[in-house]
């Protein structure tokens, strides 16, 4: 499929003509390393590599030591260097802010979990000093024609938007289920019931666009109303799902209702998880579709200039 241009590509140049540096998040396959690299860049490095990964694990110092060598070469503007992958290495993120406080270069950074990147005291995100920037999936005006029922059942992922096939678009949502949801975000959360989780995951999806009741919730799984909540927040650290904050009170009404919401980042995504196929009644389309134009609405209100 021939690439798509992604409406925070500008973004990000418009901040790098700034001389800032770009902290981008978003879900896998969200299009990220494919974004960036489209990026003129004097050093790239991707930390999804484990002997890449471990090299600067070992010895911080190796990152300083090239990008001030990348300075020495470029007198007349500072280095762009990307950081691909960065929460595997969320360490580095001092190292980074202590460079960009030295004026040493400019960096476009990628992660896939704000929860890896805020995990212990020493990590920050590096406020004041670099525009954070959140990749979604296609949104309807990035997206190739296509009609609204696959966008409800398939989602708006670029990886899974270029398979032409129904059959192995499913393939590659089940993949994406069974090895990012199913085993790394278990993983990342110390989850010790991994039945529990996997049991919340799939009542997590099949509620998406719902008020949430997290002791109903709780009765249905077997674990305490706070553990259902952690999970919850375990999903939106990973960028997996979007918390939507309830209304509480108005010029007319107060306390109009005190839960929020919350919806998957992606509907193909949510139906794996959901274990759903494609045969939906007309009033599940319509939740589908409720649901589709809360995340279109959420990622234009991203997109918009501030």
């Amino acid at each position: 499929m021939q690439y798509i241009t992604r409406t925070q590509e500008e973004k990000i140049k418009k901040a790098l003509r700034r001389d800032k540096s770009v902290l981008l998040l978003g879900a896998r396959q969200t299009g990220k390393t494919t974004l960036i690299n489209r990026l003129e860049s004097d050093l790239s490095i991707s930390f999804a590599r484990p002997d890449i990964r471990q090299r600067y694990e070992k010895d911080a110092g190796v990152l300083v030591g090239e990008i001030e060598a990348l300075g020495n070469q470029s007198k007349s503007e500072r280095p762009l260097v990307l950081l691909d992958e960065v929460q595997k290495v969320p360490d580095l993120l001092d190292v980074v802010q202590d460079l960009i406080d030295r004026g040493k270069a400019n960096f476009v950074l990628t992660g896939s979990s704000a929860r890896k990147l805020k995990r212990g005291p020493k990590v920050n995100l590096l406020p004041g000093r670099a525009v954070a920037l959140k990749l979604d999936p296609l949104a309807l005006h990035e997206m190739p024609a296509r009609n609204l029922k696959d966008r409800l059942l398939y989602g708006s992922l670029p990886g899974i938007l270029s398979v032409e096939k129904k059959s192995d678009q499913e393939t590659d949502l089940e993949s994406y289920v069974t090895t990012y949801l199913e085993e790394e975000v278990r993983a990342e959360a110390i989850v010790r019931n991994l039945g529990s989780f996997g049991r919340f995951l799939e009542y997590a999806a099949s509620e998406s666009g719902s008020i949430v009741n997290l002791r109903k919730l709780s009765q249905e799984i077997g674990v305490s109303h706070t553990t259902i909540g952690s999970y919850y927040q375990i999903l939106e650290d990973c960028l997996i799902i979007e918390r939507i904050e309830p209304i509480t009170q108005s010029k007319t009404r107060k306390k109009l209702t005190k839960s929020q919401k919350y919806l998957f980042f992606d509907l193909g995504v949510r139906r794996l998880a959901a274990r759903e196929g494609t045969q939906h009644s007309k009033e599940t389309f319509g939740r589908l579709f409720e649901q589709f134009i809360g995340l279109e609405l959420l990622r234009c209100a991203r997109m918009s200039d501030r």
